[in-house]
């Protein structure tokens, strides 16, 4: 479960702004930012993948379901936990 965080990690990394004049976000969306970053830190690698196919590459659960070989009943059970875990970071 450690590699797969660190490669989340890495990605994230990759994936950041270099440099953009005046463009610092509000306190409060950075710390909305830092929270759901952390969320998505402490999800399950599985659970993140189902997440992140459903929510942003926009597929649906019967896809996610087929590459993932489970069910549809599994992905909404992961797709439930995602959630759960980014309401508790996003009070």
């Amino acid at each position: 479960m450690t590699r797969n965080r660190d490669a989340f990690d890495a990605q994230m990394t990759k994936c950041r702004v270099v440099s953009v004049e005046n463009c610092s976000p509000p306190a409060e969306d950075e710390a909305a930012l830092t929270r759901a970053h952390l969320a998505l830190k402490r999800m399950p690698a599985r659970t993140l993948r189902i997440f992140v196919a459903s929510r942003v590459d926009g597929l649906r659960y019967a896809e996610i379901a087929r590459r993932e070989r489970m069910t549809c009943r599994q992905v909404r059970r992961h797709m439930r936990r995602a959630i759960k875990i980014i309401a508790k970071h996003m009070p």
